[in-house]
């Protein structure tokens, strides 16, 4: 440095004195002259270094400069205070070297020569200052020397705190509790102190600077350390990943193993502790880990993991009650997909803040633990879960250094490396849609999208207080007018172009609009405030947490908390917004309507409620709404959305009747319902209803209604409320339940066992002192004898058949509640759940006015669920049972069912497994030969309810042994069936080395798991036949044999014959079918027709299990029919998706290392049609050209038409003039998946979701990055706009240019913004091509780029993209709904924005908040959007942080489904069954 400030200042003064080059002039006094630059330069270094001392003199000069001064000082004081100080300084270290004998470090602190009491601070002053500190150390604690320097100060001023409260002793002596025995270091400390004491002269020596007065090295780097001490099999590796990704998420683990005496080790080296943050160990004994660690840091954390009642996988109760250790249950590390794995990380987090609040003091804004440092977690406990899947085969002795996983890991913790891809997106609730109707003959509907309007119209508020369904009348206002509708803060830039205007003025969640003058109609939605304010909370709680809106409902604790605080202002606020509206409008008839959230959502009033709207809608000028007759159809398609299902034969849960849940039971919201109130606010929300009533009672009748109705519900709590705690006691015998039915077969066995779960869980059956089953008909008789001995008798009865107990006039009663046979019906333990929640709610509905609000909790409905799922064991057992009152076999409501195979009295089942096309109709077929040889195929499907079929007929799991199935999520199969039997198995057959036609090498480790290769499963006769099943049982055998033993009868000899003689009858069945349709096929082995023996095979001259249905053809060739567009990427991309679609067609494209692309599908030639069957199958791109006319071909044909057809040179024309996006090929084994309307023979499917799927087929992208927003690209902000053309689109060319007004855009094709240059069209049949701006014309802020780039970076270059905040993507046209392109596509995988014109489809499948649509009537629109954005770059940033998808999983299921891996295939299932494949 001082040689490089030397040159500098020679050559500055030879240019100053005009030097030539043969020497330096005399430089003022200090250089001689004709001295040369180097001989200079050399000079000036040494005259400035001669005045310094040598590295090995630094001590020395110290010793002068530092310690002479400190002793100069002393000198000046008198003798007496110098030996006072002395002394003191002595004791001070005897007393620090003592405590640290006694207790671990936490408190002490090196005090130096520095005296605090001779400056002293108030302890406010202390406090701040420690806070000061420690918030310093959270923000700079990358710097680890300043981190270890403000930790020692940390320490010392926390000392100086308890002494000057006085709490210093009760410090001590806490630390005193936690460390009873000394550490071995400080035993040595002890001793050297014994040693001092012994020898005075020793004591008094005067310390050197290199000993005590120095500056000594800090104890530690960090202020705190996390050791993570778990037992063996406890998911211990997603612990200590977790918090490594919280804290350190670029950290190779750290393994303790007998440390001290051991180091460290990390990344395959040794370190020390105070290297890292967080240590695993499989150690515990925390105590003395404790012990030896504490002196090293300011705190010592311990997270640990438990599992079950072993005393070898758990910790005692007693160390996790310490306030440094936290346990945590096996069961909550557990994780199947992604958003699991999110939940889960919250979760842990959420406890560590809670556990350690004490010692990071801030809570949930610890720099440690904000939302970054989750989503780091997340990330790392994915990546985790990928390598244990890549080194499943590994060798054990092999070792993943950064997340501590072994080769071959199994690790006793199946569920802990998530059983499957942790990446996988599971089927998430269905997102509601907005939507519009078009009334169809016979009071139907047709459900299309909102328009703008196309004329003046009249707009109305839409005003509700906040959490009375705001979002829900939104949509069904968008859906009974056809119109736009808006919101109070415009969120979505629909200015005054809407029907009706959501606001919650004059509640502070909501304000008027700016042309509000201009609005004098209204519809105000009102709702039980006892439930819309809990609903408001819940809101709040999921901003807060960074949820999705209407996803999770907050902790009880939560909602107490803030109803405390904030519940008393909502009541206010409430009446407020009821005055508010009811003075605005002198026309109390016409201008303004009350509509209640209740009867809105009612099943029975929902629809006249809906009418009063659309008839208000109909008053407004220039609304035409849908007909009256089919608004019962819209309401069902709005609100009622959730109860579209597809099964007939399921009922919905409700008994029809109002709601008065704290949540509508269509909320998608997780979490619990219980929302207590205390009896002053239920007071005062009454009195304030009563006060509403009187008010406006006589105003509006209709509001006064509503009311009236609130303040009884309101009233009721109240008075239940304030009796609660007798209510609670049923030995007060304040209340009875019958529970009556005159019916046998009504489900009364069930209800019984679930009304006893709830109220008296430990009774036997038909022995509760609260419950009392009787078939009792007049039920009037029975209260009149009862009642003297109750406060209250309550009925719930079942109805069944024309039971005449159950009339409509009995079930009017209040104390009356008449349940459905059918609402008590259910097949597995998510029915089970919820069938109780939806009965104990109905309970506590239509009961509270007695029972109070909160009776019937959480913790009552899982004892309901646990005795249901005792009763059901009873059945399974065939065992008599008192307390459930079951029968062996089947309930007493003649609910018959399936006996369960057993071994040793142990049910099992077993699935048939496989992916499609892997033989795995020999496997079932062998199976079902050894355990139910006449029994017939049943097998799973891959839908929503995993329903199992049987002759084309549900039928329950428990209905057969053996159950076939091509979905490959094991993990889910088992957890959610293993309830209903002792042990599940699953044999599984694999082919290649595709992931389609496998499972993962860590599934079939498992021990109930058997997979068998494809080729074990072919034979060519019956010998080799014999083979197969022997060589099949045997495996069975041998990998079962802790379940069925070593000579179960269900193996023997007979049992393997008759396993020989099923797959004989397949074989057979299968010849006979090879030539009929696939619809025709054999229930009993489950062989469709021209199935070819494609999954089952026959005795024939030629091994042809698994062969396929035909061949694959494509019309291929080196030049397309369009100029100078090769035809090779149009081949390959539509055999990419046929790949996907038919594996069962043989003729498939892989890419090869370095690019090279294996193509094994038949072009369409001369040559090849001789060879074509009816079997086969063509695929033809739209922009490809056949050298044979297709309609010649024998097979089936799928036209991929991803833009339009190349009929005509202008494309989209025909030769009839007709739009070829409309155009179907001849024939009616043709069909068409693209831009085109549903049909028979079409299925509209965008280009965009073609495009991503090649992409992701041909391994350029992942489809992470457009599914999962945690995975969304960001771009680097670095330009403006990006824009990449050269096709001249006169519309794109103008708004490139006012876009350029905004900022500097950079085009890297032929189009620049020139629209005024309208170019001829070619003669060639070629687009029509961009005139470039003249250098001198081109203004400044439009800067042309292509000159800086290589041809593959001009083309749809993500890396290119990335470089910018926006990209111009507009269609070339908008003439079909379905026509939406990649160019989209691809701003998104490179993390820009896209700025899109095209059709307004677009919407359907992109989250319209994720990009900006430039609508080409409403220009000024998205450039003032812009323009926000880019002086708001905090909403520009909350604009990239939003999902690109607009419905998240069911878009992915309705458009991107290619195949079963992703959204269960559904979209693939449409195509085979518009093509009759299957």
């Amino acid at each position: 440095g001082i040689r490089a400030s030397a040159v500098e200042w020679v050559m500055s003064s030879m240019e100053k004195s005009g030097a030539e080059e043969e020497g330096v002039q005399p430089l003022d006094g200090f250089l001689k002259g004709g001295t040369s630059p180097e001989e200079a330069i050399d000079e000036v270094v040494g005259e400035a270094t001669k005045g310094m001392v040598k590295l090995d003199d630094v001590q020395c000069v110290w010793k002068e400069v530092v310690h002479s001064t400190i002793t100069s000082s002393y000198e000046e004081e008198n003798k007496s205070t110098i030996r006072q100080r002395d002394r003191r300084r002595s004791d001070r270290r005897r007393r620090i070297l003592r405590e640290e004998e006694e207790s671990n470090s936490k408190f002490s602190f090196d005090g130096g020569d520095w005296i605090p009491a001779e400056r002293p601070f108030t302890p406010e002053n202390l406090a701040a200052m420690s806070q000061m500190l420690l918030e310093l150390m959270n923000r700079w604690s990358r710097h680890q020397r300043l981190l270890s320097i403000l930790s020692i100060y940390h320490r010392e001023v926390n000392r100086a705190y308890l002494e000057s409260t006085g709490k210093l002793d009760a410090a001590i002596q806490e630390r005193d509790n936690l460390a009873k025995v000394v550490p071995p270091n400080l035993e040595q400390q002890q001793q050297q102190m014994t040693d001092n004491n012994n020898n005075p002269k020793q004591e008094q020596r005067q310390p050197t600077p290199t000993e005590e007065d120095s500056p000594q090295p800090p104890p530690s780097m960090l202020p705190f350390h996390i050791i993570q001490a778990s037992p063996p099999d406890t998911a211990s590796i997603v612990v200590t990943n977790w918090l490594i990704g919280l804290f350190e998420p670029e950290k190779d683990v750290a393994f303790m193993d007998n440390w001290p005496e051991s180091p460290i080790r990390q990344s395959g080296h040794d370190t020390n502790i105070d290297s890292t943050i967080v240590t695993k160990t499989q150690s515990l004994d925390l105590l003395t880990m404790y012990k030896l660690a504490r002196p090293h840091f300011e705190e010592v954390f311990f997270v640990v993991s438990d599992r079950g009642t072993d005393t070898h996988k758990r910790v005692s109760d007693e160390v996790c009650s310490y306030k440094n250790v936290l346990c945590i249950e096996y069961e909550d590390l557990l994780y199947n997909n992604k958003k699991e794995l999110r939940t889960m990380v919250r979760s842990l987090t959420e406890k560590f803040r809670n556990r350690y609040a004490y010692y990071f003091g801030i809570g949930s804004n610890s720099d440690w633990l904000a939302v970054e440092n989750e989503l780091n977690a997340v990330e790392r406990l994915d990546a985790m879960a990928r390598v244990m899947s890549d080194m499943a085969n590994e060798p054990a002795d092999k070792l993943d250094l950064k997340f501590g996983v072994h080769g071959g890991y199994q690790s006793g913790e199946p569920e802990a490396s998530p059983g499957g891809d942790s990446s996988a997106v599971k089927t998430m609730p269905e997102n509601r849609r907005r939507r519009l109707s078009n009334a169809l003959p016979d009071g139907g509907c047709e459900i299309t999208w909102p328009q703008p309007p196309k004329k003046s119209i009249q707009t109305s508020y839409a005003a509700s207080y906040p959490g009375c369904g705001a979002r829900m009348s939104w949509n069904l206002i968008e859906a009974l007018t056809g119109l736009w509708t808006g919101d109070d803060w415009d969120n979505n830039h629909r200015g005054k172009r809407v029907v009706t205007v959501k606001t919650h003025y004059p509640h502070d969640a909501g304000q008027l609009v700016p042309w509000d003058n201009e609005i004098s109609r209204a519809i105000v939605i009102i709702r039980n405030p006892m439930n819309a304010i809990p609903s408001y909370f819940n809101h709040i709680y999921e901003i807060k947490n960074h949820l999705p809106i209407h996803s999770e409902r907050a902790p009880v604790a939560d909602w107490i908390e803030w109803r405390d605080g904030m519940a008393m202002s909502q009541i206010t606020k409430y009446a407020t917004f009821v005055d508010y509206w009811m003075e605005r409008f002198d026309n109390l008839n016409d201008d303004r309507i009350f509509i209640s959230y209740e009867t809105l959502t009612d099943d029975n009033d929902g629809p006249e409620e809906t009418i009063r709207i659309n008839n208000f809608l109909a008053r407004s000028e220039g609304i035409d709404p849908i007909a009256t007759e089919s608004v019962p159809c819209v309401w069902r398609a709005v609100v009622k959305y959730k109860d579209q299902v597809s099964d007939p034969q399921k009922r919905r849960l409700d008994d029809g009747r109002r709601r008065l849940d704290p949540e509508h039971h269509d909320s998608q919201r997780s979490g619990p319902t219980e929302r207590p109130y205390s009896p002053e606010l239920l007071e005062a929300m009454s009195k304030m209803l009563l006060g509403l009533i009187k008010k406006w009672g006589d105003r509006h009748l209709r509001l006064r209604k509503i009311l009236e109705g609130y303040q009884q519900n309101v009233h009721s709590a109240y008075l239940a409320q304030s009796s609660k705690a007798n209510v609670l006691h049923p030995t007060t015998k304040n209340f009875h339940i019958f529970q009556a039915s005159s019916a046998h077969h009504t489900g009364s066995t069930v209800l019984n066992n679930l009304l006893v779960g709830l109220f008296d869980p430990d009774a036997d059956y038909k022995k509760s002192t609260m419950i009392t089953k009787t078939h009792e008909v007049d039920l009037l008789s029975l209260y009149k004898k009862e009642m003297p001995n109750y406060k209250e008798i309550f009925f719930v009865v079942t109805k069944g058949g024309e039971d005449p107990s159950t009339q409509v006039e009995i079930c009017e009663y209040n104390n009356v509640l008449c349940i459905d046979h059918e609402e008590l019906l259910y097949n597995n333990q998510h029915e089970l759940h919820t069938m109780v929640n939806n009965l104990a709610n109905k309970l506590q509905s239509r009961f509270q006015y007695f029972l109070g609000p909160g009776l019937l909790d959480e913790t009552k409905k899982m004892d309901a669920v646990k005795r249901l799922d005792a009763m059901d064991n009873a059945i399974s057992a065939l065992n008599l049972d008192g307390k459930s009152g079951v029968n062996g076999g089947s309930t007493s409501d003649g609910n018959e069912r399936a006996t369960h195979f057993e071994v040793n009295g142990k049910s099992f089942h077993i699935f048939s497994a496989s992916p499609p096309h892997t033989a795995s109709g020999v496997v079932t077929n062998w199976l079902i030969g050894l355990f139910e040889p006449d029994k017939d195929y049943s097998f799973m499907i891959n839908d929503r309810e995993q329903t199992v079929r049987n002759h084309d007929m549900s039928v329950q799991i428990d209905s057969t042994v053996v159950t076939k199935t091509h979905i490959s999520d094991l993990m889910m199969l088992y957890k959610k069936y293993r309830s209903k039997f002792d042990e599940l198995f699953f044999v599984v057959s694999n082919r290649g080395t595709s992931q389609q036609t496998r499972i993962s090498a860590e599934m079939c480790q498992y021990d109930n798991v058997l997979c068998v290769e494809y080729e074990e499963l072919l034979f060519s006769d019956k010998r080799e036949m014999e083979n197969v099943v022997n060589n099949l049982t045997n495996k069975f055998r041998a990998r079962f044999e802790y379940f069925f033993g070593a000579n179960s009868d269900y193996l023997s000899e007979d049992k393997v014959t008759s396993a020989i003689q099923r797959l004989e009858g397949m074989s057979q069945v299968a010849a006979s079918l090879a030539d009929q349709p696939y619809s025709m096929s054999d229930p009993k082995y489950g062989v469709h027709g021209g199935h070819h023996n494609t999954d089952g095979g026959r005795i024939s001259d030629r091994k042809v299990m698994g062969s396929f249905k035909g061949k694959l053809f494509y019309c291929g060739g080196a030049q397309g029919f369009l100029h100078g567009r090769k035809n090779f990427s149009y081949s390959t991309f539509g055999v990419f998706l046929a790949n996907s679609l038919f594996p069962d067609y043989e003729g498939r494209i892989e890419i090869q290392p370095g690019n090279k692309v294996e193509n094994s599908a038949t072009p369409l030639t001369e040559d090849t049609m001789k060879g074509a069957s009816r079997d086969d199958l063509l695929i033809v791109h739209s922009h490809q050209h056949c050298e044979v006319s297709v309609e010649d071909f024998p097979g089936i044909q799928l036209h991929i038409n991803a833009e339009y057809y190349d009929l005509h040179p202008k494309h989209l024309d025909n030769i009839d003039g007709k739009s070829t996006l409309d155009y179907l090929p001849p024939g009616m084994k043709s069909f068409v998946i693209g831009p085109h309307d549903n049909s028979s023979r079409s299925i509209r499917v965008p280009f965009c979701s073609m495009r991503l799927w090649y992409l992701h087929m041909s391994g350029q992208s992942e489809l992470k990055k457009i599914f999962d927003p945690l995975y969304k690209p960001k771009n680097t902000r670095k330009n403006f706009l990006l824009y990449i053309n050269s096709h001249y689109i006169e519309y794109r060319e103008r708004a490139a240019l006012a876009l350029s007004e905004i900022g500097t855009i950079h085009t890297a094709g032929k189009c620049q913004g020139n629209f005024e240059a309208h170019p001829a069209d070619p003669d060639d049949n070629s687009a029509t091509q961009c005139v470039p701006f003249g250098d001198t014309l081109r203004p400044p802020s439009i800067q042309p780029i292509s000159g800086q780039l290589g041809v593959d970076q001009q083309h749809n270059n993500m890396e290119l993209f990335s470089q910018y905040r926006y990209a111009l993507v507009m269609e070339n046209t908008d003439v079909r709904p379905g026509y939406v392109s990649e160019k989209i596509l691809h701003a998104y995988l490179s993390g820009t924005v896209p700025i899109y014109y095209g059709s307004r489809f677009v919407f359907e499948i992109f989250n319209p908040k994720a990009f900006i649509y430039f609508d080409l009537d409403t220009p000024h629109q998205a450039l003032t959007q812009i323009q926000f954005y880019e002086q708001n770059p905090s909403e520009y940033e909350k604009m990239l942080n939003e999902p690109i998808l607009a419905h998240g999983q069911e878009t992915i299921e309705k458009y991107f489904s290619w195949d079963e891996t992703v959204g269960n295939g559904r979209l693939k299932s449409q195509i085979r069954d518009m093509m009759g494949l299957g």
